[in-house]
């Protein structure tokens, strides 16, 4: 009975979502009517065979469109298949390096992952290569999640040269975690 309420009150505080590793493959059980799963089952299929099928005839390089590979990762993430979500935008970045959407999204699956120093990597991309300096507020964020004061306070300083404005929760935390 006790274990059954933690589970609960777990599954309520991360949005519903249990977290389960398997076979190297991240999986978040989510509610979804059988209506629902099957149209995202299929809306993952229905990308797929865009991704193999149609390509940019704009494009001299004749690759996929990256709206495809956004998409299809979309429905897997609503799915809960992270694992396959974070592979399919991988192989979008393959064809294109350059998408701000595809790193926003794969830092907010490894977010969900628990792979925090791989959102950072991801949110840093954006701050620098996309000079998008608001990610690093992101990035400070995520640092905190695994108690890292070296890379929170790093990216909290570095945002705040930029954009002065304080985030009360992440000073107080770096306070609290000031190492003398």
């Amino acid at each position: 009975m006790i274990v059954a309420t933690i589970v609960i009150l777990l599954g309520l505080l991360i949005g519903g979502a249990i977290w389960y590793c398997q076979d190297q493959h991240i999986i978040i059980p989510v509610n979804l009517t059988q209506e629902e799963q099957k149209d995202y089952e299929q809306k993952v299929q229905d990308y797929e065979k865009k991704i193999q099928t149609e390509t940019d005839p704009e494009d001299s390089l004749k690759r996929p469109y990256m709206d495809h590979f956004l998409e299809k990762a979309r429905y897997e993430t609503y799915l809960g298949r992270l694992s396959e979500a974070e592979k399919t935008l991988r192989k979008g970045l393959s064809h294109y390096e350059t998408s701000s959407a595809a790193h926003h999204n794969l830092a907010k699956i490894y977010e969900k992952m628990g792979k925090n120093q791989k959102a950072i990597k991801e949110y840093l991309i954006l701050a620098n290569e996309y000079r998008m300096q608001q990610y690093l507020l992101d990035a400070a964020r995520a640092a905190i999640v695994d108690n890292d004061y070296k890379n929170a306070f790093r990216n909290y300083w570095d945002y705040q040269k930029v954009f002065k404005t304080p985030d009360i929760t992440i000073e107080d935390w770096l306070r609290k975690n000031k190492k003398s």
